[in-house]
């Protein structure tokens, strides 16, 4: 048998897990439920029949660079390709941080943050965002003189809380930082505020991250972007694979984006039902994160999740010994009896009992509300 030897940052890895099982309602990944628009698959169609399988596909994705950079009023040196925003972030982590450098990650946020830069053999350093999920502007910067960050990540709308930070705080803290700042907007779509990419010309350490899996429905395409200055997006594109992200994904994407109008009615329906969803999660006393993205997340809150936590212990014999995440864990389990999948945060440290719930379609949506109702009411 071999002897080998795992390098001791991948070593130390947990390997990442969601919930993957059958369900008729599938709400826990931030995925569209919604199928590609017809304007989208008409011109798919076209252009199959000349498809080049057989060719490798642009070097550095050239034509979806320009495209991208055109709608932003930049220049194609500033626009980078990767499969999915999550490849940019990893790249973005190995070409700025590395062995004895430390990079600042939001918490709680988006878990891969963490696993990127260990990936880089960088240090995690985390900043806490504060209990109702914004960042705390002083409290970060604090720590970035403290530590003396390589690269700061941000998140804004933050997974999985939702929330939106002004942008008046996010270029504050761009500007009073001496490292690159990757603001990661995969959920800026749903959010009707200001994006950074409002204001990139002033800044030479900020990179912007943009996703299509999320208001443009392409999670299984696999294509992000990242906009920023000419610098940086230069040495990120020096770790990207030759030929990295295939063909088929490109032309999907630019067709996508020619046709980003279409998705504006989409994007306006999914926040209404956010609003609804939330209300109705509310009203049943349930605490509910200020979401600016295609998700809710929320916990039981005090009586009830007591009451939620005596039924999990009674009914499934177990217990976490924390009410919130009895309650939190009690209401997935029920859930997926009834056929919904949703994301279960409850035994996280810092989420305790939060579940997350993409939006999904209006019946979807309503069946899931009935659910939790019903739950609620039995206690």
């Amino acid at each position: 048998m071999i002897n080998a030897k795992i390098r001791e940052s991948i070593a130390r890895l947990e390997t990442y897990h969601v919930e993957n099982t059958d369900a008729e309602i599938i709400v826990n990944a931030n995925e569209s439920n919604l199928p590609l628009p017809e304007e989208v698959l008409s011109e798919l169609a076209g252009k199959m029949p000349k498809f080049a399988f057989n060719r490798y596909p642009q070097m550095q994705a050239e034509d979806l660079c320009a495209q991208l950079a055109a709608a932003f009023g930049l220049q194609a040196e500033n626009v980078i390709i990767g499969n999915g925003s999550s490849e940019l972030l990893r790249i973005a982590c190995q070409v700025f941080g590395g062995s004895g450098k430390k990079i600042m990650v939001p918490v709680p946020s988006f878990s891969m943050y963490g696993v990127y830069v260990q990936l880089s053999d960088s240090e995690v350093c985390p900043y806490y965002l504060d209990d109702e999920g914004y960042i705390d502007k002083q409290a970060l910067l604090q720590t970035a003189a403290e530590v003396k960050p390589a690269l700061l990540i941000l998140c804004n709308p933050n997974n999985p809380t939702g929330n939106y930070n002004a942008l008046a705080d996010i270029t504050a803290i761009a500007a009073a930082v001496e490292c690159p700042v990757v603001i990661d907007e995969a959920y800026i779509e749903f959010a009707g505020q200001a994006s950074v990419t409002e204001v990139l010309s002033e800044y030479d350490n900020i990179i912007c991250l943009r996703t299509f899996s999320k208001a443009y429905g392409l999670a299984g395409m696999r294509c992000g972007y990242g906009l920023g200055a000419a610098a940086l997006i230069s040495a990120m594109k020096k770790a990207m694979l030759p030929y990295g992200v295939n063909a088929y994904t490109l032309m999907t994407a630019a067709a996508v984006y020619a046709h980003k109008d279409v998705y504006a009615e989409r994007i306006n329906d999914t926040v209404a039902q956010r609003e609804q969803l939330a209300g109705c999660l509310r009203e049943l006393g349930f605490r509910v994160f200020p979401s600016a993205a295609n998700f809710v997340t929320f916990y039981a809150q005090e009586a009830m999740a007591v009451k939620l936590a005596a039924r999990y212990k009674t009914e499934y014999g177990r217990d976490l010994g924390d009410d919130r995440m009895n309650s939190g864990k009690f209401i997935f389990v029920k859930l997926q009896e009834d056929g919904i999948l949703v994301r279960d945060y409850s035994e996280n440290k810092n989420l305790r009992g939060c579940l997350r719930i993409s939006i999904g379609l209006p019946a979807e949506n309503k069946r899931i509300a009935a659910a939790i109702k019903r739950l609620c009411e039995d206690v």
